[in-house]
């Protein structure tokens, strides 16, 4: 029996592919031919790393990219992509009564430690923007919520986006503008991390942020 050759070997054996290197995982309704210009290893400030074993791949965005024609948001500054199973909860369900970070936020709604803020295409809904410090680091998250008065979190609610801090100034709209952040977006087949250099943290910001993001991850899918 011939021996197996490994994905990427593949790939350099089929025409169109010699400048890509191909990654598939379980459950991937297709595999990923990334141009080799994007491909890194898992950058060690990416808050969730895909394992090399699982078939995931890491990516660096525009900013630090020498491809011409970049089609990557110009926010983003890498990301992964990955089996859904590896990926971080982005729902209050996904952190049950008991876990770390259920705690630290419990706690902070408890305390008063966070700043609410209209969200403005959110209809009735707001921002919490949460401060956690854990093992000697600070990080803000954001989480779109009804309007609830004092503030609460239910099962459904989404976070945001975790960062590393916030701007002085605010929006226009009373928005925190926020830096060094990170997102997780959950694929029907696949799950993509990523990190973005700032922006205003709203749902609609996210949610464009989002679709650019997939949008170009999806043309990577080998035909």
């Amino acid at each position: 029996m011939a021996p197996k050759l490994p994905v990427f070997t593949i790939c350099l054996a089929v025409a169109g592919c010699s400048d890509s290197s191909r990654f598939s995982f379980d459950h991937a309704s297709t595999g990923f031919c990334v141009p080799h210009a994007y491909v890194i290893e898992a950058p060690l400030w990416l808050t969730h790393d895909v394992a090399s074993d699982n078939g995931g791949f890491a990516f660096r965005g525009c900013g630090k990219s020498d491809v011409a024609g970049c089609l990557l948001p110009p926010e983003l500054v890498a990301g992964t992509v990955g089996p859904r199973r590896d990926a971080r909860g982005s729902r209050w369900a996904d952190f049950p009564a008991g876990s770390t970070y259920h705690d630290v936020v419990t706690r902070a709604l408890a305390r008063h430690e966070y700043t609410a803020f209209p969200d403005p295409q959110g209809g009735h809904g707001q921002i919490l923007s949460i401060r956690e410090a854990s093992g000697g680091s600070a990080a803000v998250m954001y989480w779109r919520t009804a309007a609830d008065n004092p503030p609460s979190l239910h099962p459904g609610d989404e976070l945001l986006a975790r960062c590393k801090g916030v701007n002085a100034q605010r929006s226009a709209s009373g928005a925190e503008v926020a830096f060094g952040c990170s997102r997780t977006v959950q694929l029907p087949d696949a799950a993509i991390d990523y990190d973005f250099f700032s922006g205003t943290i709203t749902a609609a910001f996210v949610e464009d942020l989002d679709s650019r993001v997939i949008s170009a991850v999806g043309k990577w899918r080998c035909p």
